[in-house]
């Protein structure tokens, strides 16, 4: 069973990596691997990833949405492998129905190469697009990674890929236990008892404030960097109402922009509220993540007179060009 000495796994990983590769040289069609953050899913996949690859077996690593895949790549580094969305593997698009919703569109056909897809978060696939799974030819082998605390899919019940047979990694490692996010997640998924307290060095790890003045300066000096000018990904907040989720984001970009700023600000980040299509194909996705390259202005006179301020919009997502 292949091993490595230059990064051994510990007990339970070697155990979880030992099940998952003999499932997977057995031919078994689908296999789930399961654990919280911080027990080290990703370093096994990428061990995984270096054993296939060496036995030239094809990889693919596929994630359901694009900023997952992006996350993927920075993890898996320079790893020859295909990456891209699950439904980009599946040959699946988004179609508008009459009723001004999306359906799921399998292309009439789809060639599947012998190998084996691995799917991070795998908690995200629905049943609509577990039923695509299943639909996929035998010789295509499947791995789910997933974390069993994370959210299902939207108005689903957990996803059936987290039922698929397989191990689970439930020891949290202590690189990822001296991480205080990691650490305060631990707890609240748990429900551990008393009070988290501020665990905050280098402008890491958790800072717990006083009251909402002191809470409101730490964001707004934490977006108002080059960091996060340059990665959307350095800082996130999260609220538990939208109402409260469009209060802070007016009053963070009125401190990075201004007051009085435009309605679009070059080098802002936005995030899609819908799915986009420009000559019928699909642009854009619902919550998908773009860089403001150019924002210019117009008006135009409609049939009844009547004046539209129009804005023309040069953007970009992480890792493509729009």
């Amino acid at each position: 069973m292949p091993t490595y000495a230059d990064a051994p796994f510990t007990e339970d990983q070697q155990e979880a990596y030992d099940r998952v590769y003999d499932r997977l040289a057995r031919g078994e069609r689908f296999t789930g691997l399961r654990g919280y953050a911080g027990t080290g899913k990703t370093y096994l996949v990428s061990r995984l990833v270096e054993q296939l690859l060496d036995e030239d077996c094809a990889v693919t690593v596929c994630a359901p949405t694009h900023k997952a895949v992006q996350v993927l790549s920075e993890e898996l580094g320079d790893a020859p492998v295909q990456m891209q969305t699950l439904h980009s593997f599946l040959g699946l698009r988004l179609n508008p129905t009459e009723e001004g919703e999306y359906e799921l569109v399998a292309e009439e056909e789809r060639d599947f190469t012998e190998g084996v897809v691995i799917v991070d978060e795998a908690s995200m696939i629905g049943r609509e697009e577990w039923s695509h799974i299943e639909d996929a030819p035998f010789w295509v082998q499947w791995l789910f990674v997933g974390d069993p605390a994370q959210l299902p899919p939207v108005n689903e019940e957990p996803s059936p890929a987290l039922d698929v047979p397989g191990p689970t990694l439930e020891t949290i490692h202590r690189q990822a236990a001296d991480n205080p996010i990691l650490e305060l997640a631990t707890k609240i998924r748990t429900g551990a008892d008393g009070r988290f307290g501020s665990k905050f060095e280098d402008g890491k790890g958790v800072a717990v404030t006083r009251n909402r003045e002191e809470f409101l300066d730490s964001v707004l000096r934490t977006f108002d960097t080059e960091a996060f000018a340059e990665d959307a990904t350095h800082a996130r907040m999260l609220a538990y109402r939208n109402k409260t989720v469009r209060r802070y984001n007016r009053e963070i970009r009125a401190e990075r922009y201004g007051a009085d700023a435009d309605r679009f600000v070059e080098g802002e980040w936005l995030v899609g509220t819908e799915t986009w299509f420009h000559d019928g194909v699909q642009r854009l996705t619902n919550s998908e993540e773009v860089r403001v390259k150019k924002a210019t202005v117009d008006t135009f006179e409609a049939d009844d007179q009547s004046e539209w301020t129009v804005w023309e919009l040069k953007v970009r997502t992480p890792g493509r060009g729009l």
